[in-house]
């Protein structure tokens, strides 16, 4: 059935391309960047010429009916159909001379579809600029209807929850011992060794006895490095210290992060849940990869505490004011290039072409919460088993 011809058509299945997230499921861009004025130039519609009704659905979903002039699909059609013309070799005719007739009958269908994607993504775009709208998830088309000179899409998709933080201080947490013990530093030095001694072994081959045995010791691998045993193994220590240390902060952040999302009920988005899912999965399709039943509800719970702890950072970043900004994302990369002997200037320049200024402003961003939440939380110290220290007081 061709658009702009009468009657009604079911729901189907065709999805308006997603006004795709950044790395923190949220992005700070605009839905409408990027967009035409009219789709591809055929047939120029304002935004006032089209009708637009929205409804609130659950849990952040919106249903939004858009009205078309037919024209637009016509005008789409046709442009579609010149173009398979143009692109298809069929045999009796030169390539680009298929007469339209026997176009339409052959390739029409696919005219229309094209044409109905590319419309339904136009109007999407243009209602939701519109109205101020912020879609986070992909706009599904579930029906079309064609009344008069008018013809009206019926889509549904996720809008950017509205999040207010109630407490966010006055948390407990404790932070691990950061201990290293002397058989921690004896495995190391072990392993140190043996692979020392198993350079000359192939890839992925097991040492066999003889190599074994020729490994060096700790003192010969002391003196290798050029300083004394007792040196090597004190420089040993202290990079598993520094690892243990590191390790212990990593896990106050998570429990102050998780702290905070126990203090503050989130009913996130479902597209968000689902997007995190597959991305557990390592999914790249639409669809979800079919799952054990336990499975699917252990990971469907994971990634709600991930959906929901974003959620959160990102409300608490704007509230507080912790966003962090261009400037000082700038002077990181510009610093680092220079730590490693790198041109700041390139390197940043690099950054922006990469896009990687967004991956970067969610990290400090995250960063910079982690900050506000410890400021105004209180960390016990774990020193010795079964012994705390709070503030610096033994409990």
């Amino acid at each position: 059935m061709a658009f702009g011809r009468g009657g009604s058509s079911p729901p189907f299945r065709t999805r308006v391309r997603p006004h795709r997230t950044g790395p923190s499921l949220l992005s700070d861009q605009s839905p409408t960047e990027g967009l035409s004025d009219s789709p591809s130039g055929d047939a120029v519609l304002e935004a006032s010429e089209i009708s637009t009704s929205l409804s609130e659905l659950p849990r952040w979903r919106r249903s939004l009916k858009v009205g078309v002039p037919n024209a637009v699909f016509e005008a789409k059609e046709r442009k579609a159909l010149r173009r398979l013309v143009k692109r298809v070799r069929v045999k009796g005719f030169r390539k680009g001379r298929l007469p339209v007739a026997l176009a339409e009958r052959r390739y029409g269908r696919l005219a229309r579809e094209d044409a109905r994607e590319e419309v339904a993504e136009w109007a999407f775009r243009t209602a939701v600029r519109e109205r101020g709208l912020r879609p986070i998830s992909p706009a599904k088309v579930v029906d079309q209807r064609t009344e008069g000179n008018v013809t009206e899409f019926t889509m549904e998709f996720d809008v950017a929850p509205q999040i207010e933080v109630g407490r966010f201080a006055g948390f407990v947490v404790e932070k691990p011992l950061a201990k290293v013990s002397d058989e921690d530093v004896e495995a190391v030095l072990e392993r140190l060794c043996s692979e020392y001694g198993s350079r000359g072994t192939e890839a992925g081959a097991e040492p066999d006895r003889e190599t074994a045995a020729t490994s060096p010791t700790v003192a010969e691998l002391a003196l290798e490095a050029g300083t004394s045993e007792e040196e090597f193994r004190a420089a040993v220590r202290r990079d598993l210290e520094l690892r243990e240390e590191r390790e212990a902060e990593r896990s106050v952040d998570g429990r102050l992060r998780q702290a905070l999302i126990d203090a503050n009920r989130v009913d996130p988005p479902e597209s968000l849940v689902v997007s995190v899912m597959r991305d557990m999965v390592g999914g790249e399709a639409e669809e979800m990869p079919d799952l054990d039943d336990r499975l699917a509800e252990e990971l469907a719970r994971m990634a709600r505490n991930v959906v929901r702890g974003d959620l959160l950072f990102r409300a608490l970043a704007e509230r507080e004011g912790l966003e962090a900004n261009e400037a000082e994302i700038s002077e990181a990369i510009r610093h680092e290039a220079e730590a490693k002997g790198l041109d700041p200037d390139a390197t940043l320049a690099s950054a922006r072409r990469n896009g990687d200024l967004a991956l970067l402003r969610r990290r400090f961003t995250d960063r910079n919460v982690y900050r506000h939440l410890r400021e105004h939380s209180q960390i016990i110290e774990a020193r010795t088993t079964g012994e705390l220290i709070a503030g610096g007081r033994r409990k």
